[in-house]
């Protein structure tokens, strides 16, 4: 009775940190699916210098989305089933990236640019998110160009670094640097920065990319303490950069 009394009292404990963190949905997770939900939580949220570039932007496409766990995926799926909507599809494609399933996610957010959805924003984002991690370079380009076409304007800078990852992940180092260079400074976070940095050192210029990684510990050090436990990703991989 008492290690079950002590596993209801750390999923409390972990619904209460995601509601004060200001993450909702999380809380709901952790309380409707709690071994998966805090496990989950535990690693992307209070660890996030352990998470993956994968994790990093599956949970762009959808922050404050329950976590896939495959409870989640049947549910997603039934909802499909009884009333196939562009958002009920579009919300089983950013779990099925979550889940690694990139392939489905893709036909999924395909079937979705219909109509007045021909163009939306939000669709493209997920389509050319998928693409990448699907490794269909091309396509993410494309994808981008029409994102940009379509006016989407909320994740411009997002859009901006997936595209020179895009550039780098095909060979093309100086369209990449260029991006970088010029996002590096006004992206929200150190994450343009950091891939700035690595770049510049993947190429030789060690001395340039050193500069580069002293504004990033420099700026967050300066920073607010909520600043700098959410950049404490690019901080430790900055630093084992340096090694």
């Amino acid at each position: 009775m008492i290690p079950g009394l002590v596993l209801v009292i750390i999923h409390l404990a972990g619904a209460a940190h995601a509601l004060k963190k200001g993450k909702d949905l999380w809380a709901l997770a952790i309380i409707l699916f709690p071994f998966f939900a805090l496990t989950a939580y535990l690693f992307r949220a209070l660890g996030p210098d352990m998470r993956s570039d994968k994790d990093v932007l599956t949970e762009e496409i959808s922050p404050n989305q329950i976590p896939a766990s495959p409870k989640v995926v049947r549910m997603l799926e039934e909802q499909v089933e009884i009333n196939p909507s562009v958002q009920n599809k579009k919300n089983l494609a950013d779990a099925l990236v979550q889940q690694g399933n990139y392939r489905a996610a893709i036909d999924l957010y395909r079937s979705c640019l219909e109509g007045i959805y021909d163009n939306d924003p939000a669709i493209l984002y997920g389509y050319a998110i998928a693409s990448f991690l699907a490794g269909d370079y091309a396509e993410t380009l494309a994808l981008i160009e029409r994102y940009q076409g379509a006016r989407g304007n909320n994740r411009q800078h997002q859009i901006d670094l997936l595209k020179a990852r895009t550039h780098q992940a095909l060979g093309d180092t100086d369209q990449a640097l260029e991006i970088y260079q010029a996002i590096a400074g006004i992206y929200p976070g150190e994450e343009a920065r950091y891939r700035y940095g690595l770049l510049l050192k993947e190429s030789g210029n060690t001395q340039a990319a050193n500069q580069v990684f002293d504004e990033l510990e420099r700026n967050v050090k300066n920073s607010p303490e909520y600043y700098k436990d959410s950049q404490r990703r690019w901080i430790s991989l900055t630093r084992k950069a340096r090694r």
